[in-house]
This record gives C-alpha cells, structure tokens and sequence, in this order.
C-alpha cells in the first residue's frame, strides 16, 4: 500500500500516530561488550539506530580485540575523530586515560551527553572539539548532509568530497600542540578515524612519531583523495618507522600494496590498519 493511499485512508493525525509508533524507540541504550558497559543517548532516531547496530551487527570487531591487547591501565591513549564515542566508551575502561576528540558540532555534543550519562567513565576522560590537522588556525569541517543542522554522522571531514559545500568553522591545531598543552606524557596508543585527512595528519606528526612511536590504529579512506596510490606511498614513507603492518580487520600481517587493493575494492574504500613495533602472533 503507497503512503499516499495511506493517508488518505488514516487522516493526518492517524497518519503522524502510525509514524510516531513506527519511530517509537528509548530515549537511552544500556550497552555490554565484553564486559565493557556504558549507557548512551538514544534520542535521536539517527543515533538509535546508530547504537543497535553497533550492538548487533559486530560493529568493528577488530578494533575491540586491538583495545583489548594494547591498552592497559598505565598508559594513555589520544582518541582522533571520536564521533558520539563507540570507542571512546568502550577503550577508557581499558587505558588509564582518554582524550577523546571531535570537532564536529553536533556529534561533539552527542558525545559529551554519552559521556555525561557514565559517572564511572568520566573522571578517565578529557573531551576536546579541536581539529587535529597540520596547522594551527582555523579550518572548514565539511558536513557530509547537504544541511548542517542534520549533521553529526561519522562522515564529517576537511576534505569535501560530496561537493555539499556546508561546512563550520573549526579550530585546529597540531598533535605536538595538543599533546604539550594537556601535558600528556604516557601515551603509548593513538587512534586515527578523520575522514580523508589522514594523508595530510601523518606528514606533520613525523617528528612525534618518530620520537614516541605509539601505536597507530588508522582507518585509511583511499576513496576520498585524488592519487591515492601516491598518497598512502606519501603516508608510509612517515610510517617506515612501524616494524609491522596488520589490517585491524581481518588481524593479519600485511604489505603496503595490500592496503591500496584490499581498500579500494571494499565498500567505501576504507581499510583499518594497526602500525606497530610488537609482534603479534595471535589475538585473543
């Protein structure tokens, strides 16, 4: 039966009845996973939706199972690109401390109310709205809706690559900068989700890499860039100084051609990578 029969059968009232049960959904989630449990803001049909899946559909699985083997309660770890926290929740019950950061508006305030809702998680993290790119200054963060008032999706990025054009003004500042300004000096793990804009971050943390080589679990998105080939060849001549690559996805060693093939020919053209100097020869 077409929606236009359907209203006209149920009124408008009936019809705005039968939408609102249809949407109907709690207000709050209270999630476990493995043994990791935290309550998140569910008043968004968008977000409800979002944490569902996140619970039934084996959300990044890889990546928990990195949470699990690398962060541990002596060290900190720097969260980039934290959207409304599915890592962040879960990886600061595991790591001493958590600075999480997202500079897009909306999903920034969707994520310091999950954090709000969990007493037990908030002394152990740090919520910052910066930009972590290569300057220090202003930049625009683009939506990846074509209005910005329905923003906050995990697709927000410097690189506009739906031609949208909608963007908000965002502070930015380096890895060296944010890192001296909160006086974190036991990170030992940091984790890189930012859209496309990896390929410009990873040239300007070279120094810091270099010096601390803390472990990097990055999603590559190679579809968002022009010459990806010559990009991710850019990135990893930065990231020479790992001893291992493994594709966090399918947790097994891999090659830089690997990434470049296993990426574009997944949907979306995104790749988890984990660099790092510990061996790793199974995970739990």
């Amino acid at each position: 039966m077409n929606k236009k029969l359907i209203k006209r059968i149920l009124g408008e009232k009936g019809t705005n009845l039968a939408r609102s049960i249809k949407d109907f959904h709690p207000k709050k989630i209270s999630i476990c996973k493995n043994g990791k449990c935290f309550t998140v803001d569910s008043t968004k049909l968008r977000s409800y939706k979002f944490w569902k899946g996140y619970v039934n559909e084996d959300w990044e699985s890889g990546t928990f199972k990195i949470f699990d083997k690398f962060l541990d309660k002596n060290h900190s770890y720097i969260d980039i690109g934290s959207y409304v926290g599915p890592t962040v929740l879960y990886a600061s019950q595991l790591a001493k401390h958590c600075f999480a950061i997202e500079p897009d508006p909306i999903a920034f305030q969707e994520l310091k109310n999950n954090i709000e809702l969990n007493e037990h998680l908030k002394p152990h993290i740090t919520l910052s709205n910066y930009c972590i790119s290569n300057s220090i200054g202003l930049a625009k963060l683009f939506s990846y809706t074509e209005k910005l008032e329905y923003g906050g999706g995990s697709g927000s990025s410097l690189i506009d690559h739906k031609g949208h054009g909608n963007f908000w003004e965002v502070q930015t500042t380096t890895i060296q900068q944010f890192i001296q300004s909160l006086s974190i000096t036991d990170c030992n793990f940091i984790k890189i989700d930012i859209e496309g804009a990896e390929f410009d971050l990873i040239p300007s943390m070279s120094d810091y890499l270099k010096n601390h080589k803390p472990t990097l679990l990055i999603e590559i998105h190679l579809m968002r860039v022009k010459e990806p080939n010559k990009k991710l060849d850019e990135m990893f001549q930065i990231l020479d100084v790992y001893d291992y690559i493994y594709d966090a996805d399918l947790l097994k060693k891999i090659e830089i051609q690997d990434i470049l093939n296993m990426g574009l020919s997944r949907k979306g053209g995104r790749i988890h990578v984990l660099l790092t100097d510990i061996k790793i020869s199974r995970f739990r």
